[in-house]
């Protein structure tokens, strides 16, 4: 009898010790499928309450930076991201985002700090250059932005993101028909975002297109008619017409 209740014992033991590591496993999917879904207040619901009792799973903290990232939450990003690494450090895209999330909040040394180590790290993509490049283009280095989007460009030339920032560095330093040739490939990948419009707008008016540079405006308008920048420079080229 006393054998009996003993294995009985251990039985209600495996399968109530299952059900938990189900149940955390669970929290996570349903974390990251809420991430998938752009539900990220949801997502953070989940990772939050899976962390309670998983403290030490680097990926758990890693997936809080992202959805705080995305609700610009750039402090407790920041804060999900530095655990994330001290729990599993030397990892691509945690310094990335370490170092995303500091340029964010407007600590530069130390976002050039940790995209330098992100940097180093094997098997990494074109977003490091591409934050590199924003960091520079902030500081007023324009030339080495341009060398960083530039590098970005050469990984992945398909990204618009990197091109459209590779435009605006030219128009910043007056290489017109350079601006124009980048944003108008970012253009022609991605239609549907008003700035490269914008920019192109920009562009145009400054090599005296007026017609054309209105044109773009009134496009970047017709995505986001609350788009601030184009309603200004769609009004400041209309007098110029």
């Amino acid at each position: 009898m006393k054998k009996y209740f003993s294995v009985l014992f251990i039985l209600i033991y495996i399968f109530s010790f299952s059900i938990s590591v189900y149940g955390d496993q669970s929290l996570y999917n349903q974390g990251i499928k809420m991430y998938e879904k752009n539900n990220y207040l949801q997502s953070i619901d989940f990772f939050t309450e899976y962390v309670t009792k998983n403290k030490d799973y680097y990926l758990s903290y890693y997936y809080l930076g992202l959805n705080y990232l995305k609700l610009e939450q750039n402090k407790l990003a920041f804060k999900s991201f530095k655990k994330a690494n001290n729990l599993k450090p030397e990892k691509y895209k945690i310094l990335l985002n370490l170092g995303r999330s500091s340029y964010y909040l407007q600590k530069y040394e130390l976002a050039e700090k940790y995209l330098m180590e992100a940097d180093s790290c094997k098997n990494k993509d074109e977003q490091v250059y591409n934050i590199i490049g924003l960091l520079k283009l902030n500081n007023g280095d324009i030339t080495q932005a341009i060398n960083n989007f530039k590098k970005a460009a050469d990984i992945n030339k398909k990204n618009y993101y990197v091109l459209n920032n590779l435009g605006y560095s030219h128009l910043k330093l007056g290489n017109y028909q350079d601006a124009r040739k980048y944003l108008q490939k970012a253009v022609n990948m991605q239609p549907q975002v008003p700035y490269i419009y914008n920019n192109l707008g920009i562009v145009s008016e400054n090599m005296g297109l007026f017609k054309e540079a209105a044109k773009y405006f009134k496009k970047a308008l017709r995505i986001d008619p609350n788009y601030n920048k184009a309603q200004k420079n769609y009004k400041r080229i209309k007098n110029k017409l």
